[in-house]
């Protein structure tokens, strides 16, 4: 990647406050600044019209090469932005005392250096930084020592080195923490790579691993609750038991409110524990109390984070208003969020990673595909499938393939769809594939439905008991939750539309609610 795909991708990040900081920045800096025009160029320019950066610089600096003032216009993005975030981040605060501490004690003014040594630990201590802290505590030791520990018994020194000793004891227990938690999240991530008996036993090991880790700790502070009720929260969700991944994730966002100085910018663990809420809520189908949680996401977004933060929030606002809808059959109301969201969201998808690139092509197709617009459907799913291999190792595409099948047969179209089935079963070696996949794929076999009514009804009833189990395993709304495939196939069975259907189910999860 040369400097002006770099600077081109950074000042698309960057948000109208940071812009203008990067303006006033600059005036503070001497000699030719043709860079200034080149930013301006590259701000100006549209997405797509990227090719034509080089053409308007060299006709606005005749003779001046594009590739110097490019380098230099990094160089200074990145000064600039390092800048602001020290100016925002505790940790280089901490840093900045200590580094005060060590110019005053090499400059032979050891109080005024114990001082703002003393102001760094506590720092790192209110914060629970454990880095900083060890860091301070060794700079405390070393000037200790060359000091000849003057003033110091050997009882006051023991003392202090065991504090660093339980500092890098709590450092060591965060770190497992996080080991488990990582190794947690790539086999959740991955978690088709498996059978469905090897993933269980391999999340039971984890389980018994952390448990292992918070009963040998004596620390109970924010870093440690906060992951073990992140590990915690992440597992109730992947075994279907929602109810205590709600109340964990609950649990986790009052430990945030209580330690609200301790939220990092931006607030990427607190972000997490709200999705993590929504997530549970959503697949458990509790849409009601979903939207106070939305509520909460959109306060989020009103706030001056950085740009890709704030894109990363706006997505997931409209996920979580348009997927209830669509599983409740309110397809009126996802046009007018469609509206709301057109220009601070969906005209920059391609801006976020590709897993919700991946996710918005099937929102999207699922939408069309419901309303029966199945030509618009098929071909909104076209762009994944024309990009190669850049969609086909994550999770969701497997999911992708099944649903464009599904529209492929009610299209019409049968002519490769055995081929297809036998290549997705051999792609994932027929391993993992869910209860609801296979029925799935059997059902688009199945296709033509009958048109005689007894036969139809032959063929559904033989359906309606492999429905009933799916419906009762909690591992299935890990599917059921992108699209109501069950419900689905009720309509094809029994004639009623699929709409009236997901509405009436809707009304009936109410009023069981309700009693």
């Amino acid at each position: 990647m040369n400097n002006i795909e770099r600077i081109s991708i950074i000042i698309s990040s960057m948000s109208k406050p940071e812009k203008r900081g990067f303006k006033l920045y600059c005036n503070t800096q001497k000699g030719e600044k043709m860079y200034i025009t080149l930013f301006d160029i590259v701000d100006n320019l549209a997405t797509e019209e990227k090719e034509k950066i080089q053409n308007r610089f060299e006709k606005e600096n005749a003779g001046k090469n594009i590739e110097v003032a490019a380098g230099y216009l990094y160089k200074l993005l990145l000064n600039f932005l390092v800048q602001k975030r020290v100016e925002k981040s505790v940790q280089a605060k901490i840093f900045r005392q200590i580094e005060i501490s060590k110019v005053l004690f090499e400059r032979k003014l050891p109080d005024e250096a114990a001082e703002d040594l003393f102001v760094a630990q506590k720092m790192a201590e209110k914060y629970e930084d454990d880095i900083m802290q060890m860091l301070a505590s060794r700079v405390e030791m070393a000037q200790i020592e060359q000091l000849g520990f003057v003033g110091l018994s050997e009882k006051e020194l023991i003392a202090k080195q065991m504090k660093l000793q339980a500092i890098m004891k709590y450092s060591r227990t965060i770190n497992q923490h996080i080991f488990l938690l990582d190794i947690l999240n790539h086999r959740l991530l991955y978690k088709h790579y498996y059978t469905m008996e090897e993933e269980k036993e391999m999340l039971t090991d984890l389980v018994l691993s952390e448990l292992h880790v918070i009963s040998n700790s004596s620390y109970a502070g924010f870093q440690a609750e906060k992951i073990h009720l992140l590990f915690q929260s992440a597992y109730y969700i992947e075994v279907g038991n929602y109810i205590s991944a709600v109340r964990n994730y609950k649990r986790l966002l009052e430990l945030f409110k209580e330690n609200f100085h301790l939220i990092q910018n931006p607030p990427i663990y607190y972000l997490n524990a709200v999705v993590g809420v929504l997530e549970s809520l959503f697949t458990a189908g509790i849409y009601e109390e979903m939207k106070h949680f939305v509520e909460v996401l959109h306060r989020m977004g009103q706030e001056e984070y950085p740009v890709d933060f704030l894109l990363r929030i706006s997505w997931l606002e409209y996920y979580y208003r348009m997927m209830p809808l669509l599983q409740t059959g309110e397809w009126e109301e996802m046009e007018n969020i469609e509206k709301v969201f057109a220009d601070r969201l969906l005209s920059h998808i391609s801006y976020l990673p590709l897993d919700v690139q991946l996710e918005y092509c099937l929102l999207k197709a699922l939408i069309l595909f419901s309303k029966g617009h199945l030509k618009e459907a098929h071909k909104s799913l076209k762009p994944v499938f024309s990009s190669g291999k850049i969609f086909q190792r994550l999770p969701l595409f497997r999911l992708v393939r099944v649903v464009n099948l599904l529209i492929i047969v009610e299209m019409g179209g049968s002519d490769f769809v055995d081929v297809e089935i036998a290549a997705l079963k051999r792609s994932s070696a027929g391993r993992n594939l869910s209860k609801t996949e296979r029925l799935v794929l059997k059902f688009v076999q199945d296709y033509p439905l009958p048109s005689y009514p007894k036969m139809r009804e032959r063929m559904a009833n033989s359906y309606k008991n492999k429905i009933n189990i799916i419906r009762k395993d909690k591992l299935e709304r890990r599917i059921l939750k992108y699209f109501d495939f069950l419900t689905f196939m009720e309509s094809k069975f029994t004639g009623i539309s699929f709409q009236s259907l997901l509405r009436k189910k809707a009304s009936s999860s109410c009023l069981v609610e309700g009693e």
